[in-house]
This record gives structure tokens, sequence and C-alpha cells, in this order.
């Protein structure tokens, strides 16, 4: 999608799946965050103070999925591109 990366982005080597804290998505300062979560997650970003203090969240530039199916398929090639499609779906309004 030739998204360039934030240039706060902490640096994860050799992690199959990065993760980012609640506190350290607020530093990288995104111009829009992609989600993958379960319902469960989902509630608890939305009940969260530093969530709504996030740049991207106040300015609307925020894609959440469903975890399932995009989570299970992310690690093969037909699912890459499910997850692909429905964020260029999502961000190319």
């Amino acid at each position: 999608m030739k998204l360039p990366q934030p240039t706060n982005m902490p640096e994860q080597d050799n992690i199959t799946l990065p993760t980012v804290t609640m506190e350290g998505l607020s530093e990288i300062d995104a111009d829009h965050i992609i989600v993958i979560a379960t319902e469960s997650d989902k509630a608890d970003l939305i009940a969260s103070s530093v969530w709504s203090e996030i740049r991207a969240v106040k300015e609307g530039n925020v894609t959440i999925l469903n975890a399932s199916p995009y989570f299970s398929q992310a690690y093969n090639p037909i699912g890459r591109e499910l997850i692909l499609e429905s964020v260029k779906d999502a961000v190319i309004k």
C-alpha cells in the first residue's frame, strides 16, 4: 500500500507479531492506525483515556478489523491479501 512507517515506531527485531503498548502507540503519532482486535480488545480501546487522546483517533483515522478471520489468516498469502484489501477499502474512502 506504500504507506510510510511512522518515524517513532519502536525497533522490534526477530518478532513475528510486533506489539506496541497503548502509551507507545500515543508516542508513535501515526497518521492512521490499523487495529485487528477481538470484541473485548475493541471495548478496552474505546474505554481507554490514552486511546481517546491519540491524534489519529481524534481525527477519525482509525481502521478496526475483527480478529476473526483476519488474525488466523495473516500467516498465509491469501489471508494477507484479504487483510490488505479490507484495509484498503476502509482507508481509501
